[in-house]
């Protein structure tokens, strides 16, 4: 407030105002009318105040409530956290006035320890009543050079200031006042505005719970849409499921990691199960009736990683982790794991390469040195030997095959990455044309080959030789896989991305009996084979490996009884040495 009074002169302006003795009978009536004005007025005021949760404006209404019927003004005081006492509304009946409080009390708050009166009010919680205020008291209350200018401005000529308070604890004060050439404010005064006090407290009490509540929704919400996008931009899905009643409450990343959508969803464990892969479904309805005998321990966590069908027939491995809360929750997340554990199986296929490599080159360099002892002797015993010789068309022959052989330990070392990589701008039409003859005995009869080679296509930089490996282990899994005959087709397209990279794909297509899934996924690691104690598990893993060394990429496409397709891509030559290609489309 404008005053500084002292302590006496306080206290002498504390009144009691309750009514004592009896009153004549036009005083009463009196009375009477007047009680009935303060109840409608009381009722009113009630109504104002519960017409709204908003707290600014329930504070405006609490400085407005009274005004013009009890007061010329009213403002509103509450203690801050700072421990500073600061108006947080005022009115008067004139707005000049108005501006005035509104300013003054703007550029001069209270502090909490001050001797004012409304600080008082608060320390005391008791109301402060002054009826008549004199020109000595408001110079003496006056606490600057400006006040008492402003306080004649407005005309104050009497005071109430009551306690806002709940469960006892003022937190703030309602101050009304009149000015002069009005009636001074009487007993009657102070208890109708002892009530106001009461009853604005409770509703700026609920205000503020409304708005600190709102404040919490709204940082909730803020937090939820975080979390939201967080969980999104991540891929990871969040569920919680009933375990009593297999009920299912998943996020839209939850759906979305399972390629469905939300009205889509299951609902419940049991629905889920259509999610499976076939070949997960046991295990799960196994773990279904482990959790419904409720025999695992609330808190205790979980990990897995399992295969699901997506509606496109796409498989995913996904990777669960949860907790069990209390008897009947389980809640945790869910992510689509299957790029990780590609990623993790090249890099396993890859140090197998590196190790058959390794092995490779070692081999090749102990049988070249057999080799090497075979051809120097073959060579001696020809020089002994003249045309016509009976022997020396088995020393011809002997040394070819040394010959081919020495060409295949070079082929080893290329693999084990110890010869030198010879790549150059090759036609990969010819690779195919200078085998063909080679791949037609190969294949044996009852298989039928087939060339379909584009004479458009780009060329590729690769070593050729090792190309003709590729090409021969190719063709030899497809004669092994139609042992009862088939066709074979070896087909070279040019390729042209949306984003302009030209390419080259080398496919090899038979009709045998094709490979299901578990076998799709382990062709390339090396020593698996599905050909028993026929078979060394090499042949494709060197497939990859010259693939992998020639930039390109290689896909394979089978299903039982339907044959299998091998594509190789290659990019065009176009490029420069060192640059690889970054393929803007899948191969298959």
């Amino acid at each position: 407030m404008l005053f500084k009074p002292s302590a006496a002169r306080a206290d002498s302006d504390m009144q009691d105002m309750r009514t004592t003795g009896k009153q004549p009978r036009t005083a009463r009536r009196a009375s009477l009318g007047g009680a009935r004005e303060r109840a409608i007025f009381v009722a009113e005021a009630s109504r104002a105040l519960a017409s709204s949760l908003d707290y600014e404006q329930t504070l405006q209404t609490v400085a407005r409530l009274a005004i013009p019927r009890i007061a010329d003004g009213a403002a509103v005081h509450l203690r801050q956290p700072d421990g500073i006492v600061r108006c947080t509304a005022a009115a008067h009946r004139d707005r000049a006035c108005e501006r005035i409080l509104k300013d003054w009390y703007a550029a001069h708050p209270f502090r909490d320890d001050a001797h004012e009166v409304i600080p008082l009010v608060l320390r005391t919680g008791r109301t402060a009543f002054h009826p008549a205020i004199t020109k000595r008291q408001l110079a003496a209350w006056a606490t600057e050079g400006d006040s008492r200018e402003h306080l004649e401005r407005i005309g104050i000529a009497s005071i109430i200031s009551v306690p806002l308070a709940v469960e006892g604890e003022a937190f703030g004060a309602l101050t009304f006042v009149r000015g002069r050439g009005r009636t001074r404010f009487g007993q009657m005064d102070g208890v109708l505005a002892e009530d106001l006090g009461r009853r604005a407290a409770v509703a700026i009490t609920q205000a503020r719970l409304h708005q600190a509540l709102a404040g919490a929704q709204e940082a909730l919400r803020a937090e939820q849409e975080r979390t939201t996008f967080a969980l999104q931009a991540a891929q990871v899905g969040a569920w919680e499921v009933d375990s009593a009643t297999g009920a299912i409450r998943a996020t839209r990343s939850m759906a979305e990691v399972h390629g469905l959508t939300c009205d889509r969803f299951p609902k419940n464990l049991r629905e889920y199960v259509s999610c499976l892969h076939p070949d997960e479904r046991d295990a799960f309805a196994a773990g279904l009736e482990h959790v419904a005998a409720r025999r695992i321990p609330a808190g205790h966590p979980f990990d897995r990683q399992f295969r699901i069908v997506w509606p496109t027939g796409s498989v995913r491995w996904i990777e669960v982790k949860g907790q069990f809360i209390g008897r009947e929750l389980i809640r945790g997340i869910v992510m689509d794991v299957t790029a990780r554990r590609d990623l993790e199986q090249r890099v396993q296929q890859a140090q197998r390469l590196e190790a058959v490599g390794r092995l490779a080159s070692g081999l090749a360099h102990d049988f070249t040195n057999v080799l090497s002892a075979i051809m120097g002797y073959t060579e001696v015993m020809l020089a002994r030997t003249v045309d016509g010789d009976e022997m020396r068309g088995d020393l011809l022959e002997i040394q070819t095959a040394a010959e081919r052989a020495v060409h295949l330990t070079r082929q080893l070392l290329g693999f084990g990455r110890e010869r030198p990589w010879q790549p150059k701008p090759s036609n990969l039409n010819a690779v195919v044309s200078d085998l063909a003859s080679l791949l037609s005995r190969l294949v044996g009869v009852n298989i039928e080959l087939r060339t379909a080679l584009d004479p458009n296509i780009d060329p590729v930089r690769i070593d050729p030789s090792h190309f003709e490996q590729v090409v021969m282990n190719l063709a030899i899994n497809a004669r092994d896989a139609m042992p009862d005959g088939g066709l074979l087709t070896i087909a070279t397209a040019r390729r042209e991305s949306p984003r302009g990279d030209r390419s080259v794909v080398l496919s090899i297509r038979d009709t045998g009996a094709g490979m299901d899934e578990e076998t799709r996924e382990r062709i390339f690691e090396p020593f698996f084979t599905t050909k028993g104690e026929k078979g060394t598990g090499l042949g494709l893993s060197v497939v990859y490996g010259i693939v992998q060394q020639s930039a390109g990429e290689i896909a394979v496409t089978s299903a039982p009884g339907r044959g299998t397709t091998f594509e190789i891509r290659l990019p065009a030559a176009l490029m420069r040495d060192g640059d690889r290609a970054e393929w803007s489309e899948p191969l298959a």
